[in-house]
């Protein structure tokens, strides 16, 4: 009996013990969970309060809690960077849209007040506020179609293919009616090469792409090269001209929206700025990718890369 009594105070302390150091355990290792969560939560407070600069500290152990912040982290820096390409694109828009704007009123006051009792500064007032009127038209055609390249779910595999010589040929011949002053010349290594794309967004691409080789070539040098081929299961489709080229540090933003190298040369020619970023955002709809390589004085070349279809050859 004293033996048995022994072993049941035993146990008792044993299981008190037990009990005491799985209750401190788990505090411990619950203010360690905690812990992140909170620094999670708080993060997440100071971003409501401060904007999306803030990040969650990430420990070195590289464990679950490292990796969900490491994660949280990397969604921030992509809403971050959303965030700031629609904050730009909102103020390049609004400075797009202040200029034409601003010459139209000032044209419509000046005929307000006395211009329009005066035939020659009528008609001058009303051929520049027709100008700038077009100009705000192409800007809110450019705009909606980049609006549709960006937000458009497609999917390559349900596109009817296209052979992309008949599409360089097509386009080309319109460019020849339009530019008669202009050579065009058309390379290819296979007249069957297929791919998974759009006729019409294709063409769209190919206007783009040639229509920026018109408007920046050089007066001398009229020549616009058309190259198709096919390296490692994938068309190369390149737009190469003579013209002014662009500056080695321009290149890496050639393809951001609103950007034009030289704003003043660009608004002449009547660039806005968009069409490059169009075609961008078609090609990487189709898995593509663009690519730019130019000189100053020497010309550029436009590679877009798309991805052959199976059956083409």
């Amino acid at each position: 009996d004293a033996f048995m009594d022994k072993v049941f105070l035993l146990m008792l302390a044993a299981g008190v013990g037990s009990l005491v150091f799985s209750i401190l355990g788990g505090t411990i290792l619950a203010k360690k969970i905690l812990s992140n969560i909170q620094a999670l939560t708080l993060t997440m407070k100071k971003i409501k309060i401060n904007g999306l600069e803030e990040r969650v500290p990430v420990n070195e152990k590289n464990d679950e809690f490292a990796q969900l912040g490491s994660l949280f982290n990397e969604l921030m820096n992509s809403l971050e960077d959303s965030f700031l390409q629609q904050k730009q694109f909102v103020e390049d828009a609004s400075h797009e849209l202040r200029t034409p704007l601003a010459i139209i009123q000032g044209h419509l006051m000046l005929l307000n007040r006395w211009g329009k009792n005066d035939a020659a500064v009528l008609d001058k007032s009303l051929k520049s506020s027709l100008k700038e009127v077009d100009r705000l038209t192409n800007l809110v055609q450019e705009l909606l179609e980049l609006s549709r390249a960006e937000n458009s779910l497609i999917n390559p595999v349900d596109v009817e293919p296209i052979n992309v010589w008949t599409a360089v040929q097509h386009v080309v011949g319109n460019f020849e009616v339009l530019y008669s002053n202009y050579e065009f010349k058309i390379r290819h290594s296979h007249e069957s090469l297929y791919v998974n794309i759009s006729s019409r967004h294709l063409e769209q691409i190919l206007i783009i792409l040639l229509d920026n080789a018109v408007k920046y070539s050089k007066k001398e040098e009229k020549e616009v090269v058309i190259d198709c081929s096919l390296i490692n299961e994938k068309v190369y489709l390149k737009v190469m001209d003579k013209g002014i080229g662009i500056p080695e540090e321009d290149i890496p933003y050639i393809l951001n929206r609103f950007y034009r190298v030289d704003k003043a040369r660009s608004r002449k020619q009547g660039g806005l700025g968009l069409g490059l970023a169009i075609a961008k955002r078609w090609v990487e709809k189709y898995h593509g990718t663009i690519n730019i390589e130019s000189k100053e004085s020497k010309g550029t070349n436009v590679t877009v890369v798309l991805p052959l279809f199976n059956n083409s050859l």
